[in-house]
């Protein structure tokens, strides 16, 4: 068993996401977190569409409704004025309840199953019902579980990720050297204005990451400051 940690930081910029992932079972072994599996959710019945369209007397309020199997029902009835509609309102700091009567446009239409319709597909909606809680259930643990498990591999994803930009960082110094030395024709010359354009103890790094001998530049040229990135080298003496 070989734990991520144990390698050199070279070798752990060289691990490809499919290596990552056989250490991903060590470092929870390690940290005491189980691996998270999918669940398997169970199957949800699809309900059948209801067979009852009615229309709704619109309230401003919540609660039981008004309606009727057609809109000229519902029109006689708003035209009557025998049914009103239960809407609510605040008195006082106190809610209370006021008849407010209906309007002949004041419907919507809504589809809903039938007394006799819900009575047929209550073990049906009893099924469904139980299925859509277990998923639930199962869908929350799995969140938690995940989270968890995110927590424990964070820190060996993110110096992965930290280790391949130092990857990219030290070959970029060696590619910029190799670049230097074509135009310069000299590696000491181009060691020299390396050392403009990057630190020492980076060139330094670069040259042990990356197996390249870079000699020391000769002059007093100094360190280059981290942020920059270019020398122009246009008339440059060779």
């Amino acid at each position: 068993m070989i734990d991520y940690w144990e390698l050199a930081e070279r070798d752990r910029a060289a691990l490809t996401e499919a290596d990552m992932e056989g250490y991903v079972a060590v470092e929870l072994m390690r940290k005491g977190v189980l691996k998270v599996v999918a669940p398997t959710y169970v199957d949800e019945p699809e309900m059948p569409e209801p067979d009852l369209m009615v229309y709704v007397a619109r309230s401003r309020s919540y609660g039981s409704q008004v309606a009727f199997k057609s809109l000229e029902v519902a029109q006689q009835a708003a035209g009557g004025g025998g049914v009103v509609a239960l809407d609510s309102g605040y008195i006082n700091s106190q809610t209370v309840q006021y008849a407010s009567a209906l309007q002949r446009d004041g419907f919507d239409v809504k589809r809903v199953y039938s007394e006799a319709r819900y009575t047929e597909l209550k073990p049906l909606i009893d099924k469904a019902t139980a299925a859509k809680k277990a998923n639930e259930e199962m869908r929350e643990a799995y969140d938690i579980a995940f989270h968890v498990q995110k927590r424990a591999l964070d820190g060996m994803w993110s110096d992965w990720y930290a280790c391949m930009s130092k990857a990219r960082e030290m070959r970029r110094v060696v590619s910029v050297f190799e670049d230097y030395c074509k135009t310069a024709g000299d590696p000491i010359v181009a060691a020299k204005f390396l050392e403009k354009v990057f630190p020492l103890s980076k060139i330094n790094d670069a040259s042990e990451w990356c197996g390249v001998d870079i000699p020391n530049g000769d002059g007093d040229t100094g360190e280059a400051d981290d942020h920059v990135v270019a020398a122009d080298m246009e008339g440059a003496p060779l």
